[in-house]
């Protein structure tokens, strides 16, 4: 017996419920089950049972929840005796363009502020690259954008903004309270290149509607955009939210008449990662705040 499956045990015992448990501990739910029957077999007992009624915990569960929590408490307590304040802990984060922007700073500033021991380093990559940073156990955690591979990452969404167009104040479009697609037929519109998701997402949602547009510019930059609508060589897709933020001169956000795409922020991370205690701890930080 270790530590390890006392803790698995015990948020199994307090959820009773071995789904939510894993999503909790972070682990897959065969994982866990796995975890739960070998603690079971090493001590030639039975503590739950599943039933019509759910997860029912059997008279040795009870008996051995009330002491792992005497041990896991102690455990804890000794933890923190040991523990050095110089010695901070690290958490590696991989953040989507923009995600900073938008609310990815501020989550870390207000984490850190009751987690001075843990430190964070968080790097802004493209949609695609920031992908990969997690994919190959370069950082812990990703605030990435949706879709996310479900078959290799555990995914938890974030938060959503719109997509609005932006136009020069000159333009015809400038006009409308709302855009429908059908009216892009034939525009040039500026877009972020092929390493973010949305510019490539957007075109692939027109051409599926019959709608063709130009692009006669790709960019890795949302400023791009603002400064070329600004200039008045085409119109953008951009965020609501970085409107507001910038109020490039002479231009106009309008909102599409039906969500042709939406800026879906996702919290995710490796299936089966054994992510350490402080990663864990951000990442049910950034779900309690934002997934609600």
């Amino acid at each position: 017996m270790d530590i390890q499956k006392l803790k698995y045990f015990y948020e199994v015992y307090n959820c009773k419920s071995f789904s939510r448990a894993a999503e909790n501990l972070f682990i897959t739910q065969q994982g866990l089950s796995m975890a739960i029957l070998r603690l079971e077999a090493e001590l030639g007992t039975k503590f739950f049972i599943r039933s019509s009624r759910g997860l029912e915990v059997t008279k040795d569960g009870e008996f051995f929840a009330e002491n792992a929590k005497i041990i896991l408490e102690r455990y804890e307590l000794c933890e923190q005796h040991f523990s050095k304040e110089s010695e901070a802990d690290e958490v590696k984060i991989a953040a989507c363009s923009g995600s900073m922007a938008e609310f990815a700073a501020d989550a870390i500033l207000a984490f850190q502020a009751d987690h001075a021991r843990v430190n964070i380093i968080a790097r802004e990559f493209s949609d695609y690259e920031c992908d990969k940073m997690v994919l190959n156990g370069n950082s812990d955690i990703g605030i990435g954008l949706a879709p996310l591979n479900g078959d290799s990452f555990e995914v938890i969404p974030l938060c959503e903004r719109d997509m609005v167009l932006l136009v020069h104040e000159s333009h015809p479009f400038a006009k409308e309270s709302v855009i429908t697609p059908q009216m892009l037929e034939g525009e040039s519109i500026v877009l972020m290149d092929e390493r973010h998701k949305c510019g490539m997402s957007f075109r692939k949602t027109l051409s599926d509607l019959g709608i063709n547009i130009k692009v006669p510019f790709w960019t890795g930059e949302i400023s791009t955009v603002h400064r070329i609508v600004a200039e008045n060589k085409a119109i953008g897709l951009t965020l609501q939210s970085v409107c507001d933020s910038m109020r490039t001169p002479n231009t106009v956000a309008i909102p599409f008449s039906e969500p042709l795409i939406t800026w879906k922020a996702c919290l995710f991370y490796l299936k089966g990662a054994n992510l350490g205690k402080s990663a864990m701890t951000f990442a049910n930080f950034l779900k309690d705040r934002y997934n609600k």
